[in-house]
């Protein structure tokens, strides 16, 4: 499995426009995914097996972020294509209604779903591949991120 990078808000995430020479588009759905919490009385737990498929963001004081942890396996993919560029996909639920920043982080690590926790989170780069600014009024919105080169560098097993 191919871990592409961390997203930092999000539900039901899904890598659109995929696109290469032999077709217009493809989807690639997540392979695996998981949230964390930095609360001290849940940074042990899991929720990759989580019911309600929501991933859990949250930036807040006191230590009690969330952030969530999205795979996408490009394995699949054929040995020929062409990638001219990659959007994630995520859709908003329960968005604060102040402006904000949505960062998307490679991961850099292996990670897995049903074992990480905020304790043993994988390392990401320290850079967003690509950050998206909003108003305050994006809630129950699709929200878009380039990701063309982590995809690119992932397929050439650049990384």
């Amino acid at each position: 499995m191919v871990t592409i990078f961390t997203m930092v808000f999000g539900l039901v995430p899904w890598l659109t426009s995929l696109n290469s020479v032999y077709a217009d588009s493809s989807s690639v759905t997540a392979s695996r995914d998981s949230w964390i919490n930095q609360k001290s009385s849940q940074s042990d737990s899991n929720h990759g097996d989580d019911d309600d498929n929501d991933l859990l963001v949250r930036s807040e004081s006191g230590s009690k972020n969330k952030r969530a942890l999205v795979s996408f396996d490009l394995l699949d993919l054929p040995d020929d294509v062409v990638i001219d560029s990659a959007t994630l996909v995520l859709h908003t639920k329960n968005d604060p209604p102040t402006s904000r920043n949505y960062g998307v982080y490679r991961i850099t690590e292996d990670w897995e779903e049903l074992d990480v926790t905020w304790n043993n989170k994988p390392t990401t780069e320290s850079s967003a591949t690509s950050i998206l600014s909003t108003n305050g009024v994006v809630d129950d919105e699709d929200m878009s991120w380039d990701v063309t080169s982590d995809v690119q560098n992932f397929y050439d097993d650049t990384f």
